[in-house]
């Protein structure tokens, strides 16, 4: 899995789309048992597309060559939302787990495993 989870990546970084898709299918039918062929190919799309969008957004945020980092935060994701959607569709994820994000200075781990109050 890993090796093809490298190569989609990979291929993303060489800006080829089908080989893309391809590896990261091969890594969504081994993650995603419960979904046929057909289905982790959809998958694969879905965030092979997200990527792309990804990559549309941040585009855009650059000055200078360089990610403005408030371009970033005001930027429109809605792209990126809509083929993770997609993807989450194709491999039966819940939609709903896609919406919760960290907000800046949120952190995942609590006070009782950090040590913090």
């Amino acid at each position: 899995m890993a090796d093809h989870l490298c190569k989609g990546f990979i291929a993303h970084d060489q800006r080829d789309y089908d080989g893309a898709v391809e590896a990261f299918a091969v890594v969504d039918e081994l993650q995603f048992d419960h979904i046929d062929d057909s289905a982790a190919r959809r998958a694969a799309a879905g965030y092979v597309d997200a990527l792309w969008a990804k990559d549309d957004v941040e585009e855009r945020c650059r000055v200078n060559g360089e990610l403005d980092p408030d371009k970033l935060r005001s930027a429109d994701w809605s792209s990126v939302e809509r083929a993770l959607e997609r993807r989450a569709e194709a491999a039966e994820i819940d939609p709903d787990t896609l919406r919760s994000r960290p907000t800046r200075g949120s952190s995942t781990r609590s006070a009782a495993t950090t040590g913090r109050r």
